[in-house]
């Protein structure tokens, strides 16, 4: 084999360049490409360099006809080698393919649920009632829009499952037979490399589990968007909003709950700090599509306004306080209620009774629920029908 031909091997195994190889030897990018073209021999420098560089001797480098053989294994390797290469960028492509669908899918998906949710909220439906006089929001096939996610991901999925499949088809058996090709004197050179692809191969399956990740969410998105669960949930509250007299109000309070409250009273006062206050209301919760009523909650006189606190609502007197919790698990309202309570010779004891069962607790058990109280949030009625061209008919 001629002197360029196999500096023109060498280089395509190592994958350097012509510019990467010269700066290396420390010459021109013409004069490699003189070698490899045979138009030029290079001097003994340079061979001892080449010699060096790619780990070979310089009898290999420099005689014809040493090891016709050995001839032949180098340039089967060099043909597997761009096989491999050729190979592994289709894999790429197929994989970079399959993670791109999932992500549109996934994408559509959402896009669709957030304005699905938009479209059922409660103040959006308030908004168009004013606006147009209805409470239904606009009508939206949504059902049509999941088409192009569902297809999306299902495109991504069959061609990450082809990656999976065809790197799993090539495996140790073809990198054994590629070590059985290579020359004695380039197996440890040929092996770092096979053994670096293939750290690369796996780093990039790897990256299925986060595709697949991606895919579970989307599922999972599309699964809760099909439920829509509290869809109706404005509706409900509209109903009894639409039958307010003239002379009611009502609030909408966010405790943290997964809805907000609507609170309803005929009767509010101001409490000097800038709220519109009730000291009794109807309350008002709606989950699964179902409404759920706490009846008429009442504080003992204007300085106990109700007010709201972290999922939960407060009524007070000066001598007691109750704390309304919704129960997600029973789906009920749990009244709590801490009293201060005076024997004849005006002692004072502090008891706490939840669902009937009363026990006795600390003065400062009793003073710290009294304090959350004082910290809670009066709520502020207004919106009341009388106020309202749109909502008084």
């Amino acid at each position: 084999m001629e002197v360029g031909k196999k500096i023109y091997q060498l280089r395509k195994l190592s994958g350097m360049t012509q510019e990467q190889l010269a700066e290396k030897l420390n010459i021109s990018r013409q004069t490699l490409s003189k070698w490899e073209n045979g138009t030029s021999m290079p001097d003994v420098e340079s061979v001892v360099g080449l010699s060096m560089l790619f780990q070979t001797s310089l009898d290999e480098l420099l005689l014809e006809g040493n090891d016709h053989a050995g001839e032949k294994k180098t340039q089967i390797t060099l043909e597997d080698m761009m096989r491999i290469n050729a190979r592994n960028r289709k894999m790429n492509l197929l994989l970079s393919s399959g993670l791109l669908f999932l992500a549109i899918g996934i994408i559509v998906a959402a896009f669709e649920r957030m304005l699905e949710i938009t479209m059922w909220s409660l103040g959006y439906t308030l908004y168009r009632y004013m606006a147009v006089g209805q409470y239904e929001p606009l009508y939206v096939d949504y059902s049509m829009m999941f088409i192009p996610a569902v297809l999306a991901g299902i495109v991504g999925v069959v061609l990450c499952l082809c990656y999976f499949m065809k790197n799993r088809e090539k495996g140790s058996a073809g990198r054994e037979q590629m070590k059985v090709k290579m020359e004695k004197e380039m197996e440890q050179q040929i092996d770092k490399r096979v053994e670096q692809q293939t750290k690369k191969r796996v780093k990039k399956r790897y990256i299925i589990g986060p595709g697949a990740l991606m895919l579970a969410a989307g599922v999972l998105l599309l699964v809760n968007s099909g439920k829509g669960e509290d869809r109706n949930n404005s509706s409900l509250y509209g109903d009894i909003i639409a039958g307010l007299g003239d002379e009611e109000q009502f609030s909408l309070a966010d405790i943290g709950e997964k809805n907000v409250v609507l609170f309803t009273t005929d009767m509010t006062y101001d409490d000097g700090n800038g709220h519109n206050a009730a000291v009794y209301c109807e309350a008002y919760y709606s989950s699964d599509r179902k409404l759920y009523e706490l009846g008429r909650i009442e504080s003992m006189g204007t300085a106990y306004p109700v007010s709201c606190g972290e999922r939960c609502i407060y009524t007070a007197s000066e001598h007691s306080l109750e704390i309304y919790k919704f129960d997600r698990k029973g789906k009920r309202w749990v009244a709590t209620r801490y009293e201060e309570v005076f024997d004849e010779e005006g002692n004072a004891s502090y008891r706490y009774t939840e669902d009937g069962a009363a026990k006795d607790v600390s003065e400062t058990d009793y003073q710290r629920a009294i304090d959350e109280y004082g910290e809670s949030i009066v709520v502020n009625f207004g919106y009341g029908a009388s106020d309202n061209p749109n909502l008084n008919g």
